[in-house]
């Protein structure tokens, strides 16, 4: 049997692994902490100074963080997916205040929090 939508397919996944979606939220969280590990946007340009770069690191790796909630958001039951998004952008939130030096960051996460709350989870 095939399955018909992406958010099926997450649901399956969030049944056989429920461990999955906060592990991986919390990799990112601990990446963004300790700026290792960080992701890299893949259309980053070459040439680009280590400054610029560990600063677009945080900004895809925050980015990254966002959709692991949305994708948790989209998978739990109605009853539990407010308070899963609560938690998860009260999360990322505090783990960009605590990043030093990093405004830009925590700008664009704000802008991408207040779009969710403004068009729903498919802002992100």
């Amino acid at each position: 049997m095939a399955l018909e939508t992406d958010d099926e397919t997450l649901r399956l996944l969030q049944n056989l692994s429920p461990e999955l979606l906060p592990a991986a939220l919390q990799n990112h969280l601990e990446s963004l902490r300790s700026s290792t590990d960080l992701a890299l946007p893949l259309d980053l340009p070459e040439g680009l100074d280590d400054i610029t770069k560990l600063r677009r690191g945080r900004e895809e790796t925050a980015m990254r963080a966002l959709e692991v909630v949305r994708i948790t958001v989209a998978v739990l039951p109605d009853d539990k997916a407010g308070g899963a998004l609560a938690s998860g952008l009260s999360r990322i939130c505090s783990t960009l205040s605590d990043v030093e030096g990093e405004e830009r960051v925590w700008e664009a996460g704000l802008q991408a929090i207040l779009g969710i709350l403004r068009n729903g989870m498919s802002a992100i």
